[in-house]
């Protein structure tokens, strides 16, 4: 009997050893996940038009659906090297191919953000359903990287007194303005090639070197030279006054030409670079004079800004603060005349530092003039342009300094002009932005009309029987031109149009043996094709020809 009860007494203790260790071997602290209560996620995220996605943020928030500000919050806080908020449930970082994984989550709606500090979004978002025992893929997400530019300018070569230099993007809103030791940074410029960079101060536009910039998202690209070196002769220059209004007192740290009237002593002065001279003074009254012969001067004038006013006031939110939200201004019915420079100076300031459309089709004239350069800050941020059918010139600019009757106008896109037959010499030279050109009555071209136009890629001027020389040089942007009816055409005109693949031309064009177009055109135009009229094709090796459609 005691055996008995020893016995039984033994197997409850082993059994209850049994069951101990039983319990710890399910313990939470060594069983693996169970796979059926959770399914995984994966997906990509990628840097717009990058050979590497590596490192984007990727943040996994459990919602209903909708995306929620808190965890938006803590993808920026991730993007910016902080920690992530309470409500993210996963966070990881992308693969060199963009490629992320969370392998094993609890089923419901999750909202995926991905960030980077590298990009110009900070943030963007997808929603995705996770189902037990199940993988799902979430749709791609995108960002746009982002560099920065760095620089400095020295004005005489001095240390100090750098400050208030503009240095901008051309083609873009992105800009900075020095320090006084010159030094400046343009921060987040979309990663990209082909940025020319310019510099302003007063009536002083230069750029910073004719070769383009490349920015590299999530790298600073240092501009050289450095420091880029101005000179006080450079910024006075011959570019006029530079009128900074009424006041009551002069301004303080003037510039260069810097003029103004004082009020309380009813006076004109202008900086000479050490002190304020006197530009003019109020006298006693004259004799009177003859009566003029027009004096409507100021009644057009004042229409002119009614036209500009009654345009953004209609406007709503396009308010012409960025060229997405640009508007159209018109001048019909204002008497506006082409030729009134003191009316088109009205023009120009009207629209200063906002982004519009330039119509001009109601204002009369038979010329669009090389207006004075003192009148070109107000052309920066027009985008477009269209004259009338009665202006049939556009005039030609000043060979010496480059600049053409649209000098300045560094934003402009396209230009329509249906009655021009005439382009000057320099007309678009150095219109950095300049995509589409509309000139269907266009007879000639005069030197350089449209060198520099990088961007230029579309060309409709089928009425052109001839052009002067370096017409479309630097036009690294366009891909085909068309001149069916061209009789002349001079040296240099498609040098460095290195996208150039298509060209339509007439028989026995005179002087084309050194337009300098890729692949020896030129060769292939006058004896390989015996001067035949068609479309000439490149293939990145040879020319082609084929008859005119």
């Amino acid at each position: 009997m005691k055996t008995s009860i020893k016995n039984a007494k033994t197997f409850i203790i082993l059994s209850i050893i049994a069951g101990l260790c039983f319990s710890a071997c399910k313990g939470p602290g060594s069983a693996a996940p169970d796979a059926e209560k959770t399914g995984a996620l994966s997906g990509h995220a990628y840097f717009r038009d990058s050979d590497s996605h590596a490192g984007i943020n990727i943040t996994l928030e459990k919602t209903d659906g909708l995306y929620s500000q808190a965890v938006l919050s803590a993808a920026r806080n991730l993007a910016g090297g902080a920690g992530a908020a309470r409500a993210v449930a996963e966070n990881t970082t992308t693969g060199v191919d963009g490629s992320y994984s969370f392998p094993a989550i609890a089923p419901g709606i999750y909202t995926v953000y991905a960030s980077s500090p590298n990009s110009m979004e900070k943030a963007v978002a997808v929603n995705v359903q996770v189902e037990a025992g199940r993988a799902v893929t979430a749709g791609d997400l995108n960002l746009t990287p982002a560099g920065s530019v760095s620089g400095r300018i020295s004005l005489d070569n001095a240390a100090t007194g750098n400050y208030g230099f503009l240095v901008c993007v051309a083609g873009t809103s992105y800009l900075a303005v020095t320090a006084d030791n010159g030094s400046f940074t343009i921060s987040d410029i979309p990663a990209g090639s082909g940025y020319l960079i310019i510099i302003i101060k007063g009536n002083y536009t230069d750029l910073w070197a004719d070769t383009p910039v490349t920015v590299k998202g999530g790298e600073t690209t240092a501009l050289s030279p450095d420091p880029r070196p101005v000179t006080s002769a450079e910024t006075s220059g011959t570019g006029g006054l530079v009128w900074k209004g009424e006041m009551a007192a002069a301004p303080a740290y003037p510039q260069t030409n810097w003029a103004y009237y004082n009020t309380v002593e009813k006076t004109s002065y202008i900086w000479n670079g050490t002190k304020w001279d006197t530009l003019a003074a109020q006298g006693g009254p004259g004799d009177k004079g003859d009566p003029g012969e027009d004096a409507s001067s100021g009644e057009i004038i004042e229409a002119v800004k009614q036209a500009i006013e009654q345009a953004k006031a209609t406007a709503g939110a396009n308010d012409g603060s960025e060229p997405e939200k640009a508007f159209t201004v018109g001048f019909a019915g204002t008497g506006l005349d082409l030729d009134d420079e003191n009316a088109m100076r009205a023009v120009f300031n009207g629209v200063k530092d906002l982004y519009v459309h330039l119509d001009l089709s109601g204002a009369s004239g038979n010329a669009y003039h090389f207006y004075p350069l003192s009148m070109y800050i107000g052309k920066w941020n027009i985008l477009s342009v269209t004259l009338g059918d009665s202006v049939e010139v556009i005039e030609d600019g000043a060979n010496d300094e480059f600049t053409g009757a649209f000098y300045g106008f560094y934003f402009l896109n396209t230009i329509s002009a249906p009655g021009v037959k005439k382009i000057g010499q320099n007309a678009f030279n150095g219109c950095f932005s300049l995509e589409s050109v509309n000139l269907p009555a266009a007879e000639s071209i005069n030197w350089y009309a449209f060198s520099g136009c990088r961007s230029l890629e579309s060309v409709n001027m089928p009425a052109v029987e001839s052009m002067e020389g370096s017409v479309f040089f630097g036009c690294q942007s366009l891909e085909s031109v068309s001149f069916p009816v061209l009789k002349s055409i001079e040296w240099g005109t498609f040098q460095d149009c290195d996208s150039l693949t298509s060209i339509t031309i007439a028989a026995n064009c005179m002087f084309l043996n050194m337009t300098l177009a890729p692949g020896n055109f030129d060769d292939y135009y006058n004896t390989t094709a015996g001067k035949a009229a068609g479309v000439y094709t490149y293939n990145g090796t040879s020319w082609s020809w084929g008859p005119m459609p």
